[in-house]
Parts: structure tokens; C-alpha cells; sequence
């Protein structure tokens, strides 16, 4: 995948980068530790109003004019916490109440005795981390972050530092570097055949049953409520909802409906009272993983542009209900 050998040349660019001028700024785990001990500072696993509030009247707002100024917070993360400029300014532009326009950028009154503001570490740890990631997989930045120190040191923090990489701002910085920018924000294709599936088998019995395919459409992508379901319904539901590929929904559909030229595509009402249909999850999971084999291999350039597609030898080497499916072990066979 082009993306992928890019990112490859970039994060080799960043390493030599860190290696050269980052060996004195402490490691991204560290940085990132001392920003959550500033505001979480009586360590009870929640960042508060109160806390934010001294914080940034005591370290940040060096004048004490209750304004913090663009150069007041990138001072105090550049000199305090050895945090690169690029960062800091990418850190504020994620502020809630920060104003670019204004030369007062961030005034902080609303948290001062604020006790109902409580944010977990692990969702204050995720911002943090998410203003990091949009920074470093911005391709106007491309050419400003080599020898960034947080960038370079982006993904094996997100791999191995405990206080993030569960996060889910981590979670899909790792996976855009190893399937490309079309997977952003996608998430992993098993974990998204595996949504269906539990949403399909509501009941989770391991069956798939006519009534639980009527529960499915009239709540999930029956908009109108009319008993149809149009293209477009589909579609949103299966890309905006479930984060498939267009590739993908097409394909499934023309798999199943009996004409996808009409406007109501599939009329669901029938379910509602089906005793005979009565799917095996494997079975279930079967039908839609041969979908999207055929709908890869009929294309080949979906695996550099279809995150479906590129994911889809991963998952079904790695994933456990995929790798032991027929469908993917037959793919992995012929692949």
C-alpha cells in the first residue's frame, strides 16, 4: 500500500530525527504522565474544575489576567514539559474554550470553583492524546514534523505505555499507520463484523432469526418508518452506522436484494413473523465475509483505497471468529 510505505519513509525520517535531538526531552510517556499529574493533582483518577483551574492560573497565566495567551501556554509546554511547539499549539486548538482570534486565546473563569466539570484520566489522557494524532496524520503538517520528538515517538508509545494505549485515540492512530488514512476513525474490520453480528443475534443465542432481521431493519435503517428500506438508507447505515466501506455495502446489497433498481430495495415486513429463517452466527458471519471477498478480488486496487479490503487478510489471519470461518480460510489459502 502507497500509505503505508510513506508512513514507513516518514516514521523512519521522525526516528532518526528522535535519535539525533530528542534524546534530552524525556520520553512521550513521561510528558504526557506529567501533564495528567498538573491536572489530576490529587491523583483520584479525575480531572476537575477545580484542579484545571489552578493549574492554569498557577503554571499557565503568568500575568494572572485571567487570560492565557498563545505564548503563555506554548511557553509552559515547551519549557515545563519539553512538549515540541507543534503539540502545544495543536493541544489548545482542542480546547473547549479557546479562542484563536482573540489575543486573550483561552480565559478560564468557568472553571474556577467548577466542581460538577469531572473528567476521568482516561478520557482527559484521550484528548490529549487525540490533539497529538490529528496533528501528526495531518498531511499539510507532512513536511514541518520531521524531527517532531512527539510524532516520532507517537507510535511506540501508542504501543506499548499502559496509560494509553487503550485509548481509542491510539487504537486508531495504530491502525491508520498499518492500513492507511482510509481506515481512520474505521476501527478494525472484526470488530465491525462482529457489531453486526451481535445486533443481528439480539438475543444471543448464536442464531440469527427472522424477527431479530426485522428488529435490525425497522430500528437501524428504516428511517422513514415506511417498511423499506431505500439505497440510501442502506448505505447510511451500513458506512455512516457501521463503518463498512462503499464497496463493501454495495456489494452486499446486490447480494441480497432481488432488484436494487427499485426504490424500495428490500421490504423487510415479512420478518416480523418468520419462523423458518434461522442463521447460524457462523453462517451469518459466512454470507457477509463472502460479500466482501468477492466484492476485493473483483477490484484489485480496493486493497490500496478500501479499508475493508485492506484489512481483510489481517483479520482473517488474526481476528478469532474470522480466521475460522470457511470463507477466510479459503482467502487465506488462495491468497
Amino acid at each position: 500500500m502507497l500509505f503505508s510505505i510513506l508512513a514507513l519513509v516518514t516514521l523512519t525520517f521522525l526516528s532518526t530525527a528522535h535519535g539525533q535531538t530528542c534524546a534530552q526531552k524525556g520520553s512521550l510517556t513521561a510528558r504526557l504522565s506529567m501533564i495528567l499529574m498538573n491536572n489530576d493533582a490529587n491523583n483520584d483518577g479525575v480531572v476537575s474544575g477545580v484542579e484545571i483551574y489552578a493549574d492554569l492560573h498557577g503554571n499557565y497565566d503568568a500575568d494572572k489576567d485571567g487570560c492565557v495567551t498563545l505564548k503563555e501556554w506554548t511557553d509552559r509546554w515547551v519549557q515545563e514539559f519539553n512538549f515540541t511547539a507543534a503539540y502545544a499549539v495543536a493541544r489548545l486548538h482542542g480546547v473547549r474554550l479557546a479562542n484563536f482570534s482573540d489575543p486573550c486565546t483561552f480565559v478560564y473563569a468557568d472553571y474556577q470553583g467548577n466542581s460538577s466539570i469531572r473528567i476521568p484520566d482516561a478520557h482527559f489522557m484521550n484528548d490529549q492524546v487525540q490533539s497529538l494524532v490529528d496533528l501528526c496524520l495531518d498531511p499539510s503538517q507532512a513536511g514541518n514534523l520531521v524531527g517532531n520528538c512527539d510524532c516520532a515517538e507517537l507510535q511506540d508509545t501508542c504501543t506499548n505505555a499502559a496509560i494509553v494505549n487503550k485509548t481509542p485515540a491510539c487504537i486508531n492512530y495504530l491502525n491508520v499507520v498499518k492500513f492507511g488514512m482510509m481506515c481512520d476513525g474505521k476501527g478494525y474490520l472484526g470488530d465491525r463484523m462482529a457489531v453486526n453480528a451481535k445486533i443481528n443475534d439480539d438475543n444471543g443465542d448464536g442464531i440469527v432469526t427472522g424477527p431479530e432481521f426485522y428488529h435490525d431493519f425497522s430500528t437501524n435503517y428504516d428511517t422513514n418508518n415506511d417498511s423499506c428500506i431505500s439505497r440510501t438508507e442502506w448505505s447510511v447505515r451500513l458506512q455512516d452506522g457501521l463503518k463498512f466501506s462503499h464497496a463493501f455495502t454495495k456489494q452486499r446489497l446486490v447480494d441480497i436484494a432481488p432488484d436494487v433498481t427499485v426504490p424500495c430495495i428490500i421490504n423487510y415486513s415479512f420478518y416480523k413473523m418468520d419462523t423458518k429463517t434461522m442463521l447460524p452466527n457462523n453462517v451469518f458471519l459466512q454470507m457477509n465475509l463472502q460479500t466482501m471477498v468477492n466484492a476485493c478480488q473483483n477490484d484489485a486496487d480496493l486493497y490500496r483505497t478500501d479499508c475493508d479490503c485492506a484489512q481483510l487478510k489481517d483479520a482473517c489471519m488474526n481476528d478469532p471468529a474470522m480466521k475460522v470461518n470457511i470463507v477466510c480460510t479459503a482467502y487465506i489459502a488462495s491468497a
